[in-house]
Order: C-alpha cells, then structure tokens, then sequence
C-alpha cells in the first residue's frame, strides 16, 4: 500500500507527466501463486480451520451455478455470478486465440496492462523492478481486513 500512496503522490507532483497512466504493480503474477498464499495466510492467521482448497476457476464456477439464487445470503458471490460466467468466457476465448498468453493478457481475457508511462511518472512503480508481489503482502491484506473488521 505505502508504494501504491507514493505513486499517486509521484504522479500528482510531476507537471509533464502522461494524463492517465496505469496504476497496477508492474511485474502480474500467476493467480494460483497468490491464491496459495492466501490461503496459507487465512489458515496461520486462525481465519480458517484449513487450507483452503486449490481448485480450477471452472470448477467452481460449476458450484456456483449450482446453487439456488435464494442462498445468496451463504454465496454472495451469486449476486456476481454474470460476471464470472463473462469473465470465464473471454478466459476462454483468449487462451482458445493461440497468443501468448503471458505476453498479450491476463486472467479474464483482459489485456495486459503497459506500465512504461507510469514507471517513467514514478520512481516508486519504477523501483518495483523484479519485485513480486507474494506472501509477506497477503499477510498485510489479510491483517488489514481483518483489523478493519471486513473478515
């Protein structure tokens, strides 16, 4: 988070710089990885009895579709369920495309984002250079949500 509050602080104090720049980390990462890690987070901060179980975005996706629109109160994420089968879908098409998918997007079938400009607009982004995001950032999520009572 402090990276991510001195970027805009960079960007806000530059007077020649890009007007819209893309403010993601600059190194993407595999889901899985970070899924891992955040359930190893949940379960050695006691969130969870657990681990929580790996399994395919298709998988689940089934589980959900499973599920009766009335036990939203138990599976919020039915309340998004459009979404997951659109986010599936072009998924589905990217990888079907033939593109290098580690090159061309991401997860979901969204293009991957260029972060040139906003390196360039703050030493902060820039400074992120082969440092990925892993373990010790989940913990901080994961403690942050849970002191602001979310989890």
């Amino acid at each position: 988070m402090p990276t991510v509050s001195q970027a805009v602080v960079d960007g806000a104090m530059l007077h020649d710089c890009e007007p819209v720049v893309n403010l993601v980390h600059p190194h993407a990462i595999e889901w899985d990885r970070i899924m891992h890690a955040t359930s190893d987070s949940l379960f050695d901060s006691g969130l969870t009895s657990d681990a929580l179980p790996m399994i395919k975005f298709s998988d689940w996706l089934d589980r959900l579709k499973s599920l009766d629109v009335g036990q939203q109160d138990r599976a919020p994420a039915l309340k998004m369920l459009p979404f997951f089968e659109h986010f599936a879908r072009k998924d589905e098409e990217s990888r079907a495309s033939g593109v290098d998918s580690s090159e061309s997007f991401e997860a979901g079938g969204r293009a991957t984002f260029m972060t040139d400009r906003a390196q360039l607009a703050s030493p902060s982004l820039a400074n992120l250079r082969g440092v990925e995001l892993g373990r010790e950032d989940v913990d901080r999520w994961i403690a942050f949500w849970k002191g602001s009572e979310f989890l």
